[in-house]
């Protein structure tokens, strides 16, 4: 058995940014970059040494986190000029995941790649509630939402859109208002920034600490929603919050490989559950 990881999604995996997976910095130090995990080397960078937010150590569960600070000047948060085709979901699914803590209400974007038009992802913390809007020129669109997340808690966060029609879970629950009929089909194909702690276009920055954050193109399924759930959860200690229900409540999930055949291992079924 093997611990289950991103790595094991089936396709379609953008970028993958780990607290962990940093190197060379010491407690509190500046993060000019941030390394891609995926297989896509999409590194988040910030140049400007006053918007660059700190690694801190130790901070959940013995791994590090990144630390933003919104009231840093001009503001923290790390960009990658474009993600491009790696995320291009166009009308289709796609997913975003992260565990955070919030610790400031206000009107503060966590992750966001739309130009100016407002086409595109936005993810972003509105008052003291956590809004999923994906967002298409010119049109109101549906969006769901978390009540008050604003506690200096840690939670897992995965979002997903799945034929036109956004999903969220919070710490494994749906969101406050995800009845599973939000329709959001737009078009969000574009040449903006992704950014991780403001808007694309810079602004709204956000207070936040991150042990971990991901985005893909493709379909996040229901039994991946939870393996990824289940993932962040335990990874950080974050177990305690899920549901009593969730599949993986008391472990992690898991893969099996099967013993070297022909060329090399195989996975078990269809190479993602065990």
């Amino acid at each position: 058995m093997a611990l289950w990881t991103p790595s094991d999604l089936p396709a379609g995996l953008a970028g993958w940014y780990k607290a962990d997976a940093i190197t060379g910095l010491s407690d509190g130090a500046a993060v000019a970059s941030w390394v891609d995990s995926s297989a896509n080397s999409n590194t988040l960078a910030q140049s400007t040494s006053a918007a660059q937010p700190s690694y801190e150590t130790g901070e959940l569960n013995s791994l590090p986190i990144v630390r933003f600070d919104k009231d840093a000047f001009p503001g923290d948060n790390l960009l990658l000029a474009d993600l491009g085709g790696d995320f291009e979901p166009g009308t289709g699914d796609f997913y975003i995941a992260l565990v955070a803590k919030f610790s400031t209400s206000g009107t503060q974007f966590i992750m966001s790649k739309a130009n100016s038009g407002t086409q595109g992802l936005n993810l972003f913390i509105s008052g003291s509630n956590l809004i999923f809007r994906p967002q298409t020129v010119g049109v109101t669109t549906n969006n769901i939402n978390q009540n008050s997340v604003i506690d200096s808690s840690f939670h897992t966060i995965v979002c997903r859109r799945v034929s036109g029609t956004l999903g969220s879970q919070f710490d494994g629950s749906a969101f406050t208002t995800d009845d599973g009929s939000k329709v959001n089909n737009g078009d969000l194909n574009n040449d903006a920034n992704f950014n991780l702690g403001s808007t694309s276009t810079g602004g709204l920055d956000t207070d936040m600490d991150v042990a971990e954050a991901f985005i893909g193109v493709g379909t996040l399924t229901d039994d991946l929603l939870q393996r990824i759930t289940g993932y962040l959860a335990h990874k950080y200690a974050l177990s305690g919050n899920l549901p009593s229900d969730h599949p993986y409540k008391n472990f992690a999930p898991t893969i099996r490989v099967r013993p070297l055949v022909g060329d090399g291992p195989q996975l078990f079924g269809n190479g993602l559950i065990s």
